[in-house]
């Protein structure tokens, strides 16, 4: 993710489609709900642990807490308020 947004057009994000093609449909749902939470922050690049999200997705709900869990390699704007 890249300022909130997801490039669906990775080999990576292909692969990760392929892989996990059977509940594909529910980790996109909450691909779309981290970005919406994501999308105002000062956020400049992030990566995922997609494995994570995938097992997460296994279950009925995910709490806020848990999908935010999948977050890795964090890279923060600094603030302009210098």
């Amino acid at each position: 993710m890249i300022k909130g947004i997801i490039n669906y057009d990775t080999p990576e994000f292909a692969s990760f489609q392929r892989i996990y093609e059977s509940i594909f449909p529910k980790i996109k749902t909450q691909l779309s709900r981290l970005s919406g939470i994501l999308k105002y922050q000062m956020i400049e690049y992030i990566k995922l642990d997609g494995k994570k999200l995938a097992y997460l997705c296994l279950k009925d709900k995910i709490s806020e807490a848990e999908l935010l869990s999948c977050l890795i390699n964090l890279l923060v704007k600094p603030s302009d308020d210098n």
